[in-house]
């Protein structure tokens, strides 16, 4: 068994695949853990409890559908703001990550429900310390199966050495130690 708390999606499409504009590189409609593989059933679902995005390069477009706009705040990647922030369900264009949801059209108009990564777009997410026995699947989904690829990876857990267990405990037996002689004082 072992524990991990970071997974790392890559968009590795090489610009090969999906629409050009705010739509470039792999669309990701929905990402978690599930402990059966099946999911259908999700009381065995493990939501991420963070998630960093770094978008990648944008393909050049002339539609005006598939380009950012500040005035309707679509931003650059579909999916987020024009400040940049992902964004939220309900906001017309929302990347709602934790179910399949996703509108695949190549307007950002219609679309909705996903977060498009642009080409090498990736996304670092984090979980609560999970800890794996013999089977967890890694589910996700692309919105249109257009020839994206993702890269996934699963960054090595570095544990703290021994000497810093035991620096740690020597300073809590300290600090214990001293306020057991200010309240005798007292």
């Amino acid at each position: 068994m072992t524990t991990i708390n970071t997974i790392v999606l890559t968009d590795i499409s090489g610009g090969v695949g999906g629409e050009p504009g705010i739509f470039s590189g792999y669309d990701l409609d929905a990402v978690f853990l599930d402990a059966d593989g099946d999911i259908t059933t999700t009381g065995d679902q493990i939501a991420f409890t963070s998630l960093a995005f770094t978008g990648g390069t944008i393909r050049p477009t002339g539609d005006v559908n598939q380009m950012p706009s500040n005035l309707n705040n679509y931003g650059q990647y579909f999916g987020t703001t024009f400040a940049g922030d992902i964004a939220g369900f309900g906001t017309g264009q929302s990347a709602t990550l934790d179910t399949f949801d996703a509108s695949n059209t190549a307007s950002r108009l219609t679309a909705n429900g996903f977060l498009s990564l642009g080409d090498g777009g990736e996304v670092v997410l984090t979980f609560a310390d999970i800890l794996v026995g013999d089977s967890m699947f890694l589910v996700f989904g692309e919105v249109g199966g257009q020839g994206e690829m993702l890269q996934v990876s699963v960054p090595s857990q570095v544990p703290l050495p021994g000497a810093v267990w035991l620096l740690l405990s020597g300073i809590a037996a300290l600090f214990g130690v001293s306020r057991r002689r200010n309240a005798a004082t007292a």
